[in-house]
């Protein structure tokens, strides 16, 4: 797994426009100063996208997590407003995650079957979770300085990155048996795109994990289709 993700990090290297550090303008959340995040203190920012790591509520997290966002669980930053514009911390609990997996499969058929049913829970959850920072003071430590869009909306850069953290999630936990996650693909051509991927383990071929559904909305419950990899693993 070590160098599994050491590959899947390259894809998220890139911190795009917003600034460096720990503040905004001066001040140091980008929103109320009323808002705590998990250490007691402010409310930081988040600066870059990072595969899920697992976090205790006993033990230090984060501060750009919200102090009531706590839990022990998988800790993801979930892309979302197109391009990443919004980098939204979200744990998801052993509860939660095994709650999906309720269902053991017996082959690679039914694992991916149980993926895709998987995904879109995981979607589900974090409209859930935006849902509850709909206020401007909340959403604000998440957004990429210097961009002007909605939360609610995500393009195929948000999902192709979510898509890997999900995927992260699910093998570390152990409730991947037949495949693995992989790197994103890229599709080219007049409109470019990019989409998930895992790695089937019997005879290594890659197969397509995109997330993509823009026109339904976040967490909508739309159903999420692995399958035949475009660019063939490359």
């Amino acid at each position: 797994m070590t160098d599994l993700r050491e590959n899947l990090e390259r894809f998220l290297r890139d911190k795009g426009p917003q600034d460096s550090g720990i503040s905004r303008d001066g001040a140091s959340t980008y929103g109320s100063n009323a808002i705590k995040g998990a250490s007691g203190g402010p409310l930081l920012p988040v600066y870059k996208f990072a595969l899920p790591v697992l976090v205790s509520k006993d033990k230090r997290i984060p501060g750009y997590v919200r102090h009531e966002d706590r839990a022990s669980g998988w800790l993801a930053i979930v892309a979302t407003g197109t391009g990443g514009a919004f980098r939204v911390p979200l744990i998801y609990t052993d509860a939660m995650i095994g709650a999906m997996f309720r269902r053991e499969a017996k082959n690679e058929t039914e694992e991916v079957a149980v993926l895709e049913a998987a995904a879109v829970q995981m979607e589900v959850l974090f409209r859930k979770h935006l849902d509850k920072l709909n206020t401007a003071y909340a959403l604000e430590p998440y957004r990429v300085k210097g961009v002007n869009m909605t939360a609610w909306t995500q393009d195929c850069v948000d999902q192709s990155a979510n898509a890997m953290s999900y995927a992260w999630i699910w093998a570390a936990a152990g409730f991947m048996r037949f495949h693995r996650p992989y790197y994103p693909g890229y599709k080219g051509g007049i409109t470019p795109h990019f989409y998930g991927r895992l790695q089937r383990l019997s005879d290594s071929q890659v197969l397509s994990f995109d997330l993509y559904h823009r026109g339904a909305g976040i967490g909508t419950g739309v159903k999420v289709k692995i399958g035949r990899d475009p660019a063939k693993g490359r």
